[in-house]
């Protein structure tokens, strides 16, 4: 036919010797727009220009039994279904919902974070090391729960007016308390309070 239009109400259009879905075997090129209802192909499909999904809700299946797909989230976004994964370069490099409320964010390397600022707004468990290159500012209060804190600092400033010694002391007394100063190669010095004598200690060399 010489139309440039033609509508088919009912059954599979197909290019070749017959028109039964199943015998399909050449190619459809169309010169324009396809507007489809249902659109099936059983081999690859190529869009040369944009496509267009323009139903809120529509959803892109991916794999033989759609285990993967994306929803249409209308006015917010993209939804990705179940604890599927967004993987990058390989296996190792995702995010996903591990669990309901739960993003996980995973690298089998290294996650690097570039910005001028990061605002984090919550509470941030960290179970490994924590290495911070430059000025650390806390204006909240500071507890450290371990067996020994290093301080490697030439000056150490301090506003409070006074240092309590042995805070998790509880009934009657038994350690002394006092600082030491290391010399190095000759005799510490140190000040210190003796529970046996109740009094205060004073080495000198």
């Amino acid at each position: 036919s010489n139309s440039k239009t033609k509508t088919f109400d009912s059954g599979n259009v197909g290019i070749g010797s017959t028109l039964a879905y199943s015998a399909i075997d050449q190619k459809l090129v169309v010169d324009g727009n396809v507007k489809a209802v249902d659109f099936i192909s059983t081999g690859d499909a190529t869009i040369g220009d944009d496509l267009s999904l323009n139903s809120d809700a529509s959803i892109l299946n991916f794999g033989a039994d759609s285990d993967v797909n994306l929803t249409h989230v209308a006015d917010t976004g993209l939804l990705l279904n179940s604890t599927r994964q967004l993987q990058f370069g390989d296996s190792g490099t995702y995010i996903h919902q591990s669990a309901d409320g739960v993003l996980d964010l995973v690298s089998d390397t290294e996650i690097e974070i570039n910005a001028t600022t990061i605002d984090m707004n919550g509470a941030a468990d960290i179970s490994g090391n924590l290495t911070v290159g430059g000025n650390t500012t806390i204006t909240g209060n500071l507890t450290v729960n371990g067996t020994a804190t290093a301080i490697h600092t030439t000056n150490t400033t301090i506003n409070d007016n006074i240092i309590v010694l042995n805070n998790d002391v509880t009934g009657t007394p038994s350690e002394n308390a006092g600082v030491e100063v290391e010399r190095g190669s000759s005799t510490n010095v140190a000040i210190r309070w003796n529970e046996s004598t109740d009094k205060w200690q004073i080495t000198n060399d």
